[in-house]
């Protein structure tokens, strides 16, 4: 048996992207798209020296660089080796097109490489910084009986940051996806002693579907049939030998980005169905009181009394059940990215004394102290209905989030042509690693309200879809000692 396999080291990650080009208009834009599209903060250094004193101190810093070919103190591409002899992969932005220069990249270690030409290559380049960075958790089997070819697939998707097992024959392949179940690529040569690639293409699929193991199929033997044969065995593409490296990768690349698509719809409908299932519930219950509460009024004598207090139950129910169908309706608008706004000009300042009025009972139930620090009339246009639904939001939650005599503190100043806005509680916080879908359709954390309240997985996202309407941005801080506080910053116009 001959079982290998390669990790690269995923813990503390870091966020943050190298990019190392001398033009500073160019790099502003790729900063700006990269950070827009995926979040990933981006340092940059204008020529070789500054890299190289960069990546000295502060390699660690980094999980993949972008590099400019030509630098002025750097003109043969210096600057890759720069960037590859530190096991960083390195992305490389060219101008040249010529096949030699492409084949002296790969030959220097790359991860990939774009031309600086159109739209679509800054495009293809902000992609594959995000690829490379999810790369560290997607496993990729290599089966090939020839050590010297496991070793040139191990080595150029280690510089992609993929997770790597190979064996040496179909046997021990089948092996290696019982001992590694999240193995989601697997590249497979066709001819091998045993158990060949088709035969084991076969035995794989009977163990993952096509949406869960993305099959690569490669061959250096002669056969116009031989892609056929894979395909119908099961495989999701054929590659024959010798192949470039970029053409493995794009299938590999591609083949990841299928998967991550499919699990992400699979969680997708489970938090749904499970949102539904939820909904279902919250339904029913008022809807069996309001029928209880109905036919008693209609077939029995009861005093004015006791009707008035089954009215109040009818619509004390019937007020639940809208702001819950609300609720789902404004998903639909997050998930079309349709939210219309009717903008006129509001006071903030009052607008969140007033809400934290509305506020007021609620939180004195919990002996909660609601303290108001507002800056005094900032005047902006905004639709009066969705803004107060956003602060109503923040403020329920810090109360719903926060212990018996705590206090929630509500503030608002100006930044510059900004208006601040910041709600604080002393509740439990957010688990940093919960922190990414803390503003997710669906998303229930483990933060659980402190008076039993019920918990629906949509209010922050769509008080984020909101925000981000009216041209401002909303984001969450832990509270230094414990607690939450989430700020909105809104445009001044």
């Amino acid at each position: 048996m001959e079982l290998s396999f390669l990790l690269r080291p995923t813990n503390n990650m870091t966020e943050k992207v190298l990019i190392i080009e001398d033009t500073r208009s160019f790099s502003r834009i790729l900063s700006t798209l990269i950070f827009e599209t995926h979040g990933f903060q981006c340092d940059v250094a204008e020529d070789y020296a500054s890299a190289k004193e960069i990546l000295m101190h502060s390699r660690e810093d980094y999980f993949v660089a972008i590099v400019d070919l030509h630098l002025p103190d750097a003109p043969e591409g210096e600057a890759v080796e720069l960037v590859t002899e530190r096991d960083l992969p390195a992305l490389v932005f060219t101008a040249t097109g010529d096949r030699a220069t492409e084949e002296d990249l790969w030959s220097r270690g790359i991860a990939d490489y774009a031309h600086k030409s159109g739209k679509f290559s800054l495009e293809y380049v902000v992609w594959a910084v995000r690829r490379i960075y999810l790369n560290r958790h997607v496993e990729v089997l290599v089966v090939d009986d020839s050590r010297a070819s496991r070793l040139a697939t191990e080595k150029l998707l280690h510089v992609q940051n993929y997770q790597i097992h190979t064996a040496g024959s179909g046997k021990d392949a089948l092996e290696c996806i019982q001992q590694h179940p999240n193995i989601s690529i697997a590249v497979i040569d066709c001819f091998m002693e045993g158990l060949d690639g088709l035969q084991l293409t076969s035995a794989l699929r009977d163990i993952k579907s096509s949406s869960e193991l993305e099959i690569i199929g490669v061959s250096g033997q002669e056969g116009l049939a031989l892609s056929a044969q894979f395909i119908k065995a099961g495989a999701n593409d054929f590659l024959p030998k010798p192949f470039l490296p970029e053409e493995l990768l794009c299938r590999i690349n591609r083949g990841a980005d299928r998967i991550e698509a499919f699990i992400n719809q699979k969680k997708l409908n489970e938090d749904k169905n499970r949102i539904l299932g939820t909904a279902a519930h919250d339904i029913r219950g008022p809807l069996a009181a309001m029928k209880t509460a109905a036919g008693l009024i209609r077939h029995q004598n009861v005093d004015n009394k006791r009707v008035n207090t089954m009215a109040s139950m009818i619509e004390k129910n019937s007020l639940g059940l809208i702001e819950l169908l609300e609720s789902l309706l404004d998903v639909s608008a997050i998930e079309s990215g349709k939210s219309e706004l009717n903008l006129s000009e509001l006071d903030l300042t009052e607008l969140l004394r007033e809400r934290a009025d509305l506020y007021n009972d609620e939180a004195l139930n919990k002996g909660i102290e609601l303290n108001l620090a507002l800056t005094d009339s900032i005047c902006t246009q905004l639709d009066d209905v969705k803004i107060k639904q956003v602060i109503d939001n923040l403020i329920s939650n810090a109360i719903k989030y926060s212990p018996k005599n705590a206090k929630v503190d509500i503030n608002l100043k100006r930044d510059g042509n900004t208006a601040l806005i910041c709600v604080a509680d002393q509740g439990q916080g957010i688990a940093k690693e919960e922190q990414g879908k803390l503003f997710k359709a669906f998303s229930v954390l483990s933060t659980r309200a402190t008076g039993g309240e019920k918990q629906t997985g949509l209010g922050l996202a769509i008080t984020k879809n909101i925000v981000e309407a009216h041209q401002g941005k909303l984001y969450y801080k832990a509270r230094t000692g414990g607690g939450s506080q989430f700020f909105i910053e809104l445009p001044l116009t």
